[in-house]
């Protein structure tokens, strides 16, 4: 029975994990109300302790823990070890880890989306719509260009200058915007070491919230650097679901005081709601592909083009559907609305003693009564 000690225990971390992930499907509600807190608090007490390294601690750890594994079977095959008990103990330190990391952070896939709680109405769009849209981020990134230094395509600021003003953006959404659910520890996301193999599956950055360290692949293409950097930052404060994470970065970057955030969140923005549009078979839509670039600056092409050479076709077209949905509810909510819908006049104040307004006749002590 010792031999399996340690898988018992595994199945009994395992059976906890189930149950809680269990809690949180039916009590999603309550999900909402607590965890996220919790894990910007772990997350957020964390990113300022690892913070006094520049290296990914995580990937330390990954490395270690793989050595201590390869060590602990070699000796167990060295010496005779049981070899049951031995992996039954590593099983066991897996499934504590997992467990960790559901409780901190993976949780947060079964609370609530971010757009209610930035009180944004998300609806369905059509084609004219995201045209719209589209054309709005094109023209906003056309005027944040303008702020750029240089002429032509844009250079990207070195890696350390950006990860320092990122925390701007969602300084912004906290205290002037009034969004709570952004408001976490500030520290600088870090550079994502094994690049190579990052870059290979089109991935722009990692965060693990055990070790409350965000880092981005230094490989990423300059345009796209501050928007993943805002990205990884929101994964960082408990925004667990992708898209939602798009989102939260396209808005820390264009509230950042630093134009180049601001023309790196609304290209990327642009990007999403052309691709969208590219994947629509509809006439209208590769109609309304051509007007937009068609308005494009001379180096926007190659910059979108850069993108996309990074992701290698890692993303699809649901991909880029269910962001737009983000950013045209966005769109609609914050530009459009306020600058089409009629405002009714000032109603005049009504006042029940007025005789121009209400007959007094029958009242005894109303103006004029006798």
């Amino acid at each position: 029975m010792k031999y399996w000690r340690g898988f018992l225990t595994a199945g009994i971390i395992g059976a906890c994990t189930l149950a809680l992930t269990e809690f949180a499907k039916s009590h999603p509600t309550l999900v909402d109300m607590i965890f996220p807190y919790i894990s910007r608090m772990i997350s957020g007490s964390m990113a300022e302790w690892s913070a006094g390294v520049s290296f990914c601690l995580w990937q330390v750890f990954l490395v270690l823990c793989v050595l201590v594994v390869c060590t602990l079977l070699v000796l167990a095959i060295v010496l005779r070890w049981n070899f049951l008990q031995v992996t039954g103990w590593i099983t066991a330190a897996a499934s504590v880890i997992l467990f960790l990391q559901f409780g901190v952070f993976d949780i947060n896939r079964y609370a609530g989306p971010l757009a209610d709680d930035i009180q944004m109405a998300v609806t369905n769009y059509d084609i004219a719509e995201l045209e719209e849209a589209a054309k709005y981020f094109l023209e906003e990134a056309k005027k944040a260009d303008d702020l750029l230094p240089g002429e032509g395509k844009p250079s990207a600021p070195g890696f350390e200058s950006l990860a320092s003003k990122a925390p701007d953006g969602f300084h912004s959404l906290v205290y002037d915007r009034k969004f709570s659910v952004f408001a976490n520890s500030t520290v600088p996301v870090k550079k994502l070491s094994w690049s190579g193999y990052y870059t290979g599956i089109g991935t722009t950055g990692v965060t693990v919230t055990l070790t409350g360290e965000s880092a981005v692949n230094p490989e990423v293409p300059g345009v796209l650097m501050p928007y993943a950097m805002c990205h990884e930052m929101a994964h960082r404060i408990s925004i667990y679901a992708d898209r939602d994470a798009n989102f939260a970065a396209f808005l820390a970057c264009t509230h950042n005081s630093d134009p180049y955030f601001v023309y790196s969140g609304y290209l990327n923005a642009y990007r999403y709601c052309l691709k969208a549009l590219q994947s629509f078979n509809a006439e209208n839509a590769q109609a309304a592909c051509q007007r937009l670039t068609a308005q494009e600056r001379a180096h926007f092409g190659a910059e979108v083009q850069s993108i996309d050479n990074f992701y290698k076709g890692a993303e699809d077209i649901y991909d880029f559907r269910n962001n737009v949905q983000l950013l045209v509810s966005w769109y609609i909510q914050e530009i459009y609305m306020p600058n089409h819908v009629e405002q009714p006049d000032d109603a005049p104040s009504f006042d029940p003693m007025d005789e121009e307004q209400v007959d007094l006749s029958g009242l005894p002590n109303a103006p004029g009564a006798r």
